[in-house]
């Protein structure tokens, strides 16, 4: 598949100096796709989210390692961290600012899931950290991927 718009091309030690500094682990296929495709637009951008009432949605961008904050991964995680379960770390955006996030605890470790912002608080206007707004799209990146379609 071909990005557009991607970042320079990261490195290993650039990879665990960012693990480092925000204390996370990245499980080995992101880490891969990290290396090979440092963010970037998608040219097949469709992703079906199974449950969802929105049926499908858009991958606007990945988030990369870059200097560029709108889509930098440590700037996106310190900027939405506290509305996400705090296993997942978020690697991608839609078009609606919903977020693609990646597992990365032992239960869920390298699945993707979708991320619907729209349904962020409970009902008490409480922002929920849990899984109720929360689909599973893929076991991993590669097949997430492959998942994706052409746009309309």
């Amino acid at each position: 598949m071909e990005f557009f718009h991607s970042f320079p091309t990261v490195t290993a030690a650039q990879l665990s100096a960012y693990e480092s500094t925000n204390g996370i682990s990245i499980p080995q296929v992101y880490r891969s796709f990290l290396l090979r495709q440092n963010g970037g637009k998608p040219s097949k951008d469709r992703l079906v989210v199974p449950g969802w009432y929105g049926n499908s949605t858009c991958v606007s961008m990945f988030y990369g390692i870059s200097s560029d904050a709108e889509y930098d991964l440590a700037h996106t995680l310190g900027t939405v961290a506290q509305y996400l379960p705090p296993s997942l770390f978020p690697i991608a955006e839609d078009s609606a600012g919903n977020l693609i996030c990646l597992g990365v605890d032992a239960s869920n470790r390298g699945k993707v899931f979708f991320w619907n912002h729209e349904e962020e608080l409970d009902t008490d206007g409480d922002i929920r950290q849990d899984y109720s707004n929360v689909y599973e799209v893929a076991s991993d990146i590669d097949q997430f991927l492959s998942n994706l379609l052409p746009g309309n």
